[in-house]
């Protein structure tokens, strides 16, 4: 059967069911070949946060490579709300969902921001070369996308929400401010900003003042794309160096939190991307004070 898949597309079993995955895919797809994996720091903190019936709110979910994770997680009595806006990576997340009968997922096409609009991205060519996780939506483009708020899929249940929106993280927060005060779910969110210049560093000093002005502390989270205990045992080295991503954890500040992770400083701080943690990942939720 799979000699009948087009040449851009590929299928692999990874640890948490099948995927199919763009052949030039610049992160995501090689990890889901060689190691059967993406990522799995970000699926070990999940793990650590979530169980059985709790609902998940992912915004930006690429093809789905945790969205997976998250089903699996919450299980059959929880749900997965997930967000997607670009056309053809949206229809293989639907794909993947559907490869693996996953009923507890709703898959959306649709952008989250401050206040309801249309933004614009270009069409995905499949068979092309590129970080398809990478892709901005813009002003204009070739494809329109319908733009609503958070607070407007009036949730009434959520136990975790995931970001990963490409610098839109604090357009998607001013459209959840209701929902995140009334439900005070854990946020993990990337802000890779501070990285990429002074415009950058002043996007990632706002964000952190808006999580921070919802009553959160926030802790960094740097996990790397791989791990030398993945899912198939290869040793091999994918990256010609160590490869991470840039994300916050963040909590109610009335919850006390136990964690071997670094704190978010000054408004103004950045992770040390060389820095390992001091043993395994431990993130865990205390009673509130």
């Amino acid at each position: 059967m799979l000699h009948h898949l087009p040449e851009a597309i590929r299928l692999t079993h990874t640890r948490f069911g099948l995927m199919l995955y763009p052949a030039g895919d610049t992160y995501i797809g090689p990890c889901l070949e060689t190691y059967g994996e993406y990522s799995p720091e970000e699926a070990q903190i999940f793990s650590l946060l979530l169980k059985p019936g709790d609902s998940v709110l992912e915004v930006g979910a690429n093809i789905g490579a945790h969205t997976l994770a998250l089903s699996a997680f919450v299980g059959p009595a929880g749900r997965v709300h997930t967000i997607e806006p670009q056309r053809l990576v949206f229809q293989m997340l639907c794909a993947n969902l559907a490869l693996n009968n996953l009923s507890n997922v709703d898959a959306r096409r649709l952008g989250l921001g401050a206040a309801p609009h249309t933004l614009w991205t270009s069409l995905t060519d499949m068979a092309a070369q590129g970080n398809f996780g990478g892709l901005p939506l813009a002003s204009e483009g070739k494809e329109a996308i319908e733009i609503v708020t958070l607070d407007s899929l009036a949730l009434t249940k959520l136990d975790l929400i995931k970001i990963d929106v490409e610098g839109m993280e604090d357009a998607v927060l001013h459209g959840g401010q209701e929902t995140i005060r009334r439900l005070k779910p854990p946020i993990y969110i990337e802000n890779d900003r501070a990285f990429t210049g002074d415009a950058g560093a002043e996007t990632s000093v706002q964000l952190i003042r808006l999580i921070r002005d919802f009553g959160y502390r926030l802790w960094w989270h740097t996990p790397e794309l791989t791990s030398r205990t993945n899912y198939r045992g290869v040793t091999t080295e994918l990256f010609s160096r160590r490869t991470v991503s840039v994300n916050m954890i963040c909590f109610p500040a009335n919850e006390a939190i136990d964690t071997n992770l670094t704190e978010v400083g000054a408004d103004t701080d950045k992770p040390n991307l060389d820095a390992l943690l001091p043993g395994p990942l431990y993130c865990r939720r205390m009673a509130a004070t």
